[in-house]
């Protein structure tokens, strides 16, 4: 029974972590590539397409499926713009990739 509690505090504990690691993330971004880095991150986690066990090409895979999807704020969050449109699509996706693989290791990972 102690160990199904301390399971479920540890992952409550853990999810509220991945939450307040992204919003920080989200507001502590100074310009478009970083935005694009941590909405990104957000978009993958938020919709759990991203796992413990994913590696940087699975990643770079989802971001390219998802470059249309994935929503960045420009003009100081008056308008929100799609990864493919800022032009971090392509073949700049391994960049953005690597950072979101870095991430989600610190969020994910053991």
């Amino acid at each position: 029974m102690w160990k199904n509690i301390l399971k479920s505090d540890a992952r409550e504990l853990s999810e509220q972590y991945g939450r307040d690691y992204i919003d920080k993330l989200i507001g502590e971004s100074d310009d478009e590539y970083e935005s694009a880095v941590s909405e990104t991150l957000a978009y993958l986690i938020n919709n759990q397409l991203v796992t413990r066990e994913s590696n940087k090409s699975d990643i770079e895979e989802l971001i390219e499926k998802h470059k249309n999807d994935i929503q960045v704020p420009v003009y100081g969050g008056k308008m929100d713009v799609s990864l493919d449109r800022l032009g971090f699509a392509g073949t700049r996706v391994d960049i953005i990739a690597n950072d979101v693989f870095k991430h989600v290791q610190k969020i994910l990972g053991d």
